[in-house]
């Protein structure tokens, strides 16, 4: 049975709910690292019961990871309240290559990040495994400047266990975007968005978890991740399925509600151009959404160019604002903001003059 792995965002942060307050208690040490709000520890707590439900009081080996940022830390100690005595880690352990943050993309995992051992009110009882934290920061950085550097991170920590463990990751989105990418989920930035994979041993490969745990796990009948978002939620899932079972239906629906129902189902053709923005003639596709300066290979897309749509649209870290996913003709990723892309028949009348 392979590792499996379950990813979860971190809950609310001050910064992005309450700035006012935040500025007024920020520091130099701390302004990268905001604290995580009552919100947040209520969010967190709602995802400890998910991940309890889904591991069913079984006997597994579990081990908890977290980023080394507050807003982390804080959030796994509150998912470990939650988590049933026979699979609820000791302590959590913090790791630099689960801090994926904008922030630590722009500064360094460690450079701009306090230095001590995180305060009682972060930790609110949790034991931390070691301090500092687990790894390098230098090398993580180097990781980070590579695309896939998260998912090396994630298949490294994975590779340190054995077959039938589970391990609770707490990170930050712009980690979990890079997973999805490579796994195939849909993109998800939500606030304690819970994210399931599986990790080969053998192969070392990284795959989509769907939440259940073979007859030979334990005595009891499987059950799927589905079934612990409550019955209103499975059966918009499934009202949801049975609207998209032909392609049909979602070209209809494309047509019917243009642009928006086209980023909203995340894929279909597209076209991509800046409007005369920054008086350039072509858009460069950032290699993190709200990274900027980090950009992807191969130089600018040009405008007016038709590429295809990977994702729905994510929010970024900052100001920058909503990004999707797009690959070009010529096989190149990377994102884009939400503003630079139209529809191909309408773009084209009005950009041809």
């Amino acid at each position: 049975m392979p590792v499996k792995v379950i990813v979860v965002r971190h809950g609310e942060r001050l910064d992005e709910a309450d700035r006012q307050k935040w500025r007024s208690i920020r520091t130099e040490e701390t302004q990268h690292d905001p604290p995580l709000t009552d919100a947040g520890w209520d969010q967190a707590t709602l995802a400890g019961q998910k991940i309890d439900a889904l591991l069913n009081a079984r006997d597994f080996r579990v081990t908890m990871y977290s980023s080394p940022t507050a807003r982390t830390l804080t959030t796994a100690a509150a998912i470990l309240t939650r988590l049933s005595d026979n699979c609820k880690p000791t302590s959590v352990t913090p790791a630099y290559s689960l801090n994926c943050c904008a922030a630590a993309k722009t500064y360094g995992v460690h450079k701009s990040f306090p230095k001590n051992q995180p305060a009682g009110d972060v930790l609110k009882g949790a034991a931390l495994a070691c301090w500092p934290p687990l790894g390098d920061p230098d090398l993580v950085d180097q990781r980070q400047e590579r695309h896939g550097g998260f998912v090396e991170s994630v298949k490294e920590l994975a590779a340190k266990h054995a077959d039938g463990d589970v391990l609770i990751l707490v990170t930050h989105r712009e980690g979990i975007w890079e997973l999805l990418h490579c796994i195939g989920g849909q993109m998800k930035s939500g606030y304690c968005a819970i994210t399931l994979c599986s990790y080969e041993l053998s192969s070392q490969l990284l795959a989509r978890w769907d939440g259940v745990f073979e007859p030979n796990d334990s005595n009891v009948s499987p059950r799927t991740f589905c079934e612990l978002e409550g019955n209103a939620i499975v059966n918009k899932l499934q009202e949801i399925r049975s609207l998209a079972k032909l392609d049909v239906v979602r070209i209809e629906c494309v047509a019917a509600d243009g642009l928006e129902a086209m980023l909203a189902s995340g894929s279909g053709s597209v076209i991509i151009h800046r409007k005369g923005r920054g008086g350039g003639s072509g858009t460069l596709l950032w290699r993190t959404p709200g990274v900027r300066g980090v950009w992807a290979e191969g130089g600018a897309v040009t405008d007016g160019e038709i590429v295809t749509l990977l994702s729905c649209p994510v929010t970024s870290e900052g100001k920058e604002g909503d990004f999707v996913l797009i690959r070009t003709s010529s096989g190149r990723e990377g994102w884009t903001k939400v503003r630079n892309i139209h529809l191909p028949d309408r773009t084209h009348k009005q950009f041809s003059h």
